[in-house]
């Protein structure tokens, strides 16, 4: 897998962990963001490999790193049983998928009463964390100096979708080095599989394109996965979430 997809996620996690004072850093092939218990960032991301995952899982173990590791699982499928010795366990997967702008199909379905809006001010700001938090986040808590982190940061766009005036949906793409990475792609369970979410998507993947972005990446679910792959997205492998068990 190329290295674009852990580098975007771990800029970003690097960039919201300093907006809330948590204790961020790099060793070797690693980087990580320590918030409070039960906050978000909260990962480590990045390969160990077979001689560092023992030292990870006892950090872990006594609170110098955080519970969770990101990792690209073709990169660690021989050393599984080290992380099942070390108290690792899988917990998410998702699908590292790519899109270049030659290959983008953009859904252009006009749906009555729907309207996709950039965060440019506090209310549609609540909206898009109210959107998140019911979706995604219901057991993470984002604090509020990394909310208005991500508000005023030029490299981070957020939009929330409205179906008849109300929040319905919301997503995040966060811009390095002309790399796009798309986060945070939500739709409350009651408006899913009615396009809101296609649209939100290639209203956020246009805007990255119009500013510059050279190519568009996500991790996607598997519900996830048959969207992106008629926007035009490309699988590239898999990545992993590993847990220490016992940890917050």
């Amino acid at each position: 897998m190329r290295n674009i997809f852990l580098n975007n996620l771990s800029e970003l996690h690097q960039l919201l962990g300093g907006f809330s004072g948590a204790s961020v850093g790099h060793s070797n092939q690693l980087s990580w963001v320590l918030c409070k218990p039960n906050h978000w960032p909260d990962s480590v991301i990045g390969n160990p490999g077979i001689d560092g995952i023992q030292e990870v899982a006892d950090k872990m173990e006594i609170g110098l790193l955080p519970p969770f590791l990101v990792v690209p699982l073709s990169e660690i499928e021989e050393q599984l049983p080290l992380f099942r010795q070390n108290g690792l366990r899988e917990v998410f997967r998702w699908e590292a998928m790519s899109l270049k702008s030659a290959d983008f199909c953009p859904c252009n379905e006009i749906i009555k009463g729907y309207e996709v809006k950039s965060v440019d001010d506090e209310q549609i700001l609540n909206d898009w964390i109210g959107i998140i938090k019911q979706v995604l986040m219901q057991n993470k808590i984002i604090s509020e100096q990394v909310l208005n982190g991500m508000f005023q940061h030029p490299d981070v766009t957020l939009m929330v979708g409205y179906f008849n005036n109300q929040p319905v949906s919301a997503g995040m793409v966060f811009v390095r080095e002309g790399v796009a990475g798309l986060y945070f792609i939500a739709t409350l369970s009651e408006y899913q599989r009615r396009g809101l979410g296609a649209v939100l998507v290639s209203r956020l993947i246009q805007d990255s394109f119009s500013k510059g972005a050279n190519e568009i990446i996500l991790q996607a679910s598997v519900a996830g996965k048959k969207l992106y792959l008629k926007l035009g997205f490309i699988p590239e492998g898999e990545i992993s979430v590993f847990w220490k068990l016992g940890k917050y």
